[in-house]
C-alpha cells in the first residue's frame, strides 16, 4: 500500500508528459517515454509477483485508472482474475484454480464416485477452489458430504479433530485445496543434478556463469573476487578449487519453484514484443519507427494472447495441464497414471497404467452415500446423493428412479418397467394337466354311459329294466351324458357361442338327471303309500304322464336360462381374479353358476326327501334305496364343492376344474348307484325264479296289493 501511495503521489507531482521512472508494486522499475500522450502510460509491462492479495489489488488498480498496462503473472492462480470486466489486461502463464477443480471433478467421475468430502485452506485459494469444485460437481451429480476449513495456526489436535469429523460420513474420497507447506519443494534428483554443475563442465546455459559468480561472489574469468574473496587465502582456494567447486558450497542455496513459470512469462512477453515490432517496423529498428513513441498497451495485449510459445485462452489464462499421480502403498511413492488437459488421458506407460488401476483390495474403492438401487426399486431421497431403496409394486412402472406409478386395471408393466401394456388373457390350455385330467375322466364317463344305454336298449324287455321305468331311465342317461360333456364346454376358450351354450347347459344337464329321478321317486312314493281302494284313482303314473311331468320340470330350468339370455345377452369379458391375472370369461361372472344351479338344488332336496320316505318298501321293490344312495352321495359332493368354488375366486383354474369334476362326479354317482346294480343283475344274475315263487313268503293281502302295484308300475 505504501508503494501505491508513493505511485499516486508521483502521479500528482509529475507532469503527464515527463514520466521517466515509476516503481511498480512488484518492485520492478519501468521506464516511460517522455513523449507519451496525455493520460496514457506507454511502454509499460509488469511481471506479477506471487502474493495473491497484492496481485488482486494491483491488477484491479491498474485497470481502474485506465492505464491499459498488460500484466503477465507467473504464479497467480485465483479464478477471480479470469473476470475480464475487472482485469481486462491481466494474463498469466499458470492455469487458474477453476481448472484444478474441473480436473478433480473429471477424476472423481472416472473413479465412479458421487459422494466426497472437501478440505480447503482458509483464504481465497482454498475457499474459491472448493466453491468452484462444488459448482462443477453439482452439474455432474457429485455431492459434498462434509466441508472443512484449515485455519491459520492449526495444531496437530485440530487436524485429528478434523479427520474424526470426516470419518463420520460415508464418503471415502476427499478433495483438498491446500498449500504444500509440509511437502518438499525441491526434488532430490534435480538437486543432485543441479548442484553438481560448474562452469567448467556445463556450458549449455549462457547465464549459468553469471549465476555462478553471483552465488560465489567472484569472477570465473578473472582470478579476483569481491567482498571476502579479497582475502589472499580465499584467492588461493579459488584458483585451486574453483573449477571443481559445487553449488552445494553456496550457503543458503535452494531451488525456486516458480523459475519455470518466470521463464514462460519472460518468453511470452518477448515473443509478443517481437511479433508486434516486426508488424509495425518491418526491417527498421525499433527506435527508427513510430512504435517507440506510440506504444499501445491494448495492441500488445492482443499479441500476448496470440503467442504460440504457450497456449493462452481468450481470457488470457494458460490452458490447464496436470499430471495425475497415484500413491502406491507397496512402493511407497507416487506413480504417474495419466494427464489432464481438458480431459483425462491415461498414461502411455503400460506399467504405470496398470498401476493406476491397482488398489489394495483389488478394486476401486467406492465413495458413495448410497448404493445404486436394484431392478424394481426406487429411491426414497434424503438428498441428491443419499437415498434408501424401496421395492416398487410389481404392478407399477418406474418412469424415473424415484417414483412408482401403478398401472390401471387390465394393464401391467413391460419387462423394462417403463410402460404399462395390456394384459394377455389367460385360459386353460388343452395340453396342460389342468385340462388333461378332467377331459380323460369325462371321456371315460361318456363311454361307460353309452355302454349302459346299449345294455338298456338290448335288454329292453327284461323285467328289471321294465320295472325301473325305461322312459325316465333313458332321460337320466341323456342327462348324465350332458354332464360329462360339460367338461369340454367349460375348458374351451370362451366366445359368444360357447357362452350362450354354457348359460343353458350348466344348469340343464343336471336338471335333466334330477328331474327324472324326482318324477320316478314321486310315482313310487304315491303308489306304495296309497290304499288298495285309492289305487284306481291315482293319476299321472303312466309312462307318458311321467315323461310329460319330467319335461315340465326341465322346462322351468330352460325357461329361466332363456329369460336370462334375453335380459343379459351372453358375451365375453375380461375378469381379474387377482391384480396380475386376466381371464377371458363369459359375462355373468360369479352369478353364472349359482343362478343356474339354484333350481337344481331344489330338485336334489326333493329327490332326497322322497328317497328317504320310500326307504322301507319291500326288498324286491327297493329301487328307491339305490336312488337314496345316489342322492345322499350327491348332497355330500355338492356340499363339499360349494366352499371350494366360492373360496377360489382368485384362481380361475381351480374354480373351473372343480366345477368340471363336481358335475362329472355327480353324473358318475348316478350312473354307479342307480344303473350299475341293474346292469349287473341283467348280465350276471338272470331271473330264474318265477314271480310267484318270489312272492311266496308274503301274506295274501300283501300279495294282492303288490300284484296291483306291480301292474301299475309295469
Amino acid at each position: 500500500l505504501k508503494r501505491y501511495c508513493q505511485f499516486l503521489k508521483e502521479l500528482q507531482i509529475t507532469p503527464k508528459k515527463e514520466f521517466t521512472k515509476i516503481l511498480s508494486l512488484s518492485g520492478i522499475c519501468v521506464l516511460c517515454a517522455s513523449t507519451s500522450e496525455d493520460g496514457m502510460m506507454n511502454g509499460i509491462v509488469i511481471l506479477k509477483s506471487a502474493i495473491f492479495y497484492l496481485i488482486i489489488f494491483e491488477a484491479h488498480f491498474i485497470t481502474l485508472i485506465s492505464f491499459q498496462i498488460p500484466q503477465i503473472s507467473y504464479s497467480s492462480t485465483s479464478s477471480d482474475l479470469s473476470d475480464k470486466t475487472r482485469f481486462g489486461y491481466f494474463s498469466r502463464v499458470v492455469p487458474p484454480d477453476n481448472l484444478q477443480a474441473q480436473a478433480m471433478v473429471d477424476i472423481i467421475v472416472a473413479l465412479g464416485w458421487t459422494y466426497v468430502s472437501a478440505i480447503a485452506d482458509e483464504g481465497s485459494y482454498g475457499e474459491t477452489g472448493v466453491e468452484t469444485f462444488k459448482q462443477q460437481a453439482e452439474q455432474r451429480g457429485i455431492c459434498i458430504a462434509a466441508y472443512e476449513k484449515v485455519k491459520r495456526g492449526f495444531h496437530d489436535h485440530d487436524f485429528l479433530s478434523l479427520v474424526s469429523r470426516l470419518e463420520k460420513n460415508k464418503a471415502v474420497g476427499v478433495i483438498m485445496f491446500v498449500h504444500e507447506d509440509n511437502i518438499r519443494k525441491v526434488k532430490f534428483c534435480f538437486d543432485r543434478y543441479f548442484t553438481s554443475l560448474n562452469p567448467r563442465h556445463y556450458r549449455r546455459n549462457p547465464w549459468f556463469k553469471e549465476f555462478w559468480e553471483h552465488e560465489f561472489n567472484c569472477s570465473v574469468k578473472l582470478p579476483s573476487c569481491y567482498g571476502n574473496c579479497l582475502d589472499i587465502d580465499w584467492q588461493i582456494y579459488v584458483f585451486t578449487h574453483l573449477p571443481f567447486a559445487e553449488l552445494s558450497l553456496a550457503r543458503g542455496h535452494k531451488q525456486e519453484g516458480y523459475v519455470p513459470y518466470v521463464i514462460d512469462a519472460v518468453y511470452t512477453l518477448a515473443h509478443a514484443l517481437k511479433a508486434m515490432i516486426a508488424s509495425h517496423c518491418g526491417d527498421r529498428s525499433f527506435h527508427a519507427c513510430d512504435l517507440s513513441v506510440k506504444f499501445n498497451g491494448s495492441e500488445l495485449l492482443q499479441y500476448i494472447r496470440r503467442v504460440n510459445f504457450i497456449r493462452l485462452d481468450e481470457k488470457g489464462d494458460r490452458m490447464g495441464m496436470y499430471e495425475i499421480y497415484q500413491f502406491q502403498g507397496l512402493k511407497r511413492h507416487y506413480v504417474s497414471v495419466g494427464k489432464w488437459t481438458d480431459r483425462i488421458v491415461a498414461s502411455t506407460d503400460d506399467e504405470n497404467q496398470k498401476a493406476g488401476s491397482r488398489y489394495k483390495s483389488g478394486i476401486i474403492p467406492d465413495s458413495d452415500c448410497a448404493k445404486p438401487c436394484g431392478f424394481n426399486e426406487v429411491r426414497s431421497q434424503s438428498g441428491s446423493c443419499c437415498w434408501a431403496c424401496i421395492p416398487c409394486n410389481a404392478s407399477s412402472i418406474m418412469p424415473n428412479e424415484s417414483s412408482c406409478i401403478p398401472c390401471q386395471l387390465g394393464l401391467l408393466p413391460n419387462s423394462a418397467k417403463n410402460e404399462c401394456v395390456p394384459m394377455i388373457p389367460e385360459s386353460i390350455e388343452w395340453g396342460s394337466w389342468w385340462a388333461i385330467g378332467p377331459s380323460v375322466f369325462s371321456s371315460l364317463g361318456i363311454l361307460v354311459t353309452l355302454s349302459v344305454m346299449i345294455v338298456f336298449i338290448k335288454y329292453n324287455q327284461v323285467s328289471v329294466i321294465k320295472a325301473s321305468g325305461r322312459e325316465l331311465c333313458f332321460v337320466m342317461i341323456i342327462g348324465i351324458t350332458c354332464s360329462y360333456c360339460m367338461t369340454f364346454l367349460l375348458l374351451h376358450r370362451p366366445n359368444q357361442v360357447t357362452c350362450a351354450i354354457q348359460r343353458i347347459s350348466i344348469g340343464l344337464s343336471s336338471c335333466i338327471t334330477y328331474a327324472a329321478i324326482l318324477t320316478k321317486t314321486n310315482r313310487v312314493a304315491r303308489i306304495f303309500t296309497s290304499n288298495v281302494q285309492d289305487m284306481q284313482s291315482l293319476r299321472f303314473i303312466s309312462p307318458k304322464a311321467q315323461l310329460l311331468i319330467c319335461m315340465m320340470l326341465i322346462s322351468v330350468q330352460l325357461l329361466t336360462a332363456c329369460v336370462w339370455m334375453i335380459v343379459e345377452p351372453p358375451k365375453t369379458s375380461l375378469v381379474f381374479p387377482n391384480r396380475f391375472t386376466a381371464v377371458q370369461s363369459c359375462n355373468g361372472g360369479p352369478l353364472l353358476f349359482p343362478v343356474s344351479m339354484v333350481y337344481n338344488m331344489l330338485l336334489i332336496v326333493m329327490c332326497t326327501i322322497y328317497a328317504f320316505k320310500t326307504r322301507k318298501i319291500p326288498e324286491n321293490f327297493n329301487e328307491t334305496k339305490h336312488i337314496g344312495f345316489t342322492m345322499y352321495a350327491t348332497c355330500i359332493i355338492w356340499l363339499a364343492f360349494i366352499p371350494i368354488y366360492f373360496g377360489t375366486n382368485d384362481n380361475y383354474k381351480i374354480q373351473t376344474i372343480s366345477l368340471c369334476i363336481c358335475i362329472s362326479i355327480s353324473g358318475t354317482v348316478a350312473l354307479c348307484c342307480f344303473f350299475m346294480p341293474k346292469i349287473y343283475m341283467v348280465l350276471y344274475q338272470p331271473i330264474k325264479v318265477k314271480q310267484q315263487a318270489r312272492m311266496a313268503g308274503l301274506g295274501r293281502a300283501q300279495l294282492d296289493v303288490l300284484r296291483q302295484q306291480m301292474q301299475l308300475i309295469r
